[in-house]
């Protein structure tokens, strides 16, 4: 339990995950819109690794003449398991399909221009 140093701010790109081992636990760091957050990478379907890619959420809208337009919406991104396509809220740990099931969240925050993470 404590806080982990990951490294540099530099050393993440916007949009990338870098998988890492803390206390035993695979997490996933997420950088995104210049915030980052880190999710455990396990998969609550069957195991897989949650945090394979990050992606903008897709979403759809109903235009006025009943059209449905589907769109990205990059302001929430998710993780994607690679195993079977579960999305996970990069914020929250949620799933989006099925509400109910989520994947653990961890602070992540920035001290002294590196990258920390706290496991509770």
């Amino acid at each position: 339990m404590g806080k982990h140093i990951i490294g540099p701010v530099g050393q993440f790109s916007d949009g990338t995950v870098k998988i890492v081992d803390l206390e035993g636990k695979s997490v996933g760091i997420v950088c995104t819109g210049g915030k980052f957050y880190a999710l455990r990478n396990l998969c609550p379907h069957q195991g897989g690794p949650a945090c394979g890619g990050i992606f903008p959420t897709l979403k759809a809208a109903i235009q006025a003449n009943g059209r449905i337009v589907e769109y990205n919406d990059y302001e929430e991104p998710v993780v994607s398991c690679p195993w079977h396509g579960w999305e996970f809220d990069v914020k929250t740990g949620e799933c989006l399909a099925d509400r109910t099931r989520r994947i653990a969240v961890y602070d992540a925050t920035i001290e002294n221009d590196s990258v920390i993470v706290t496991i509770p």
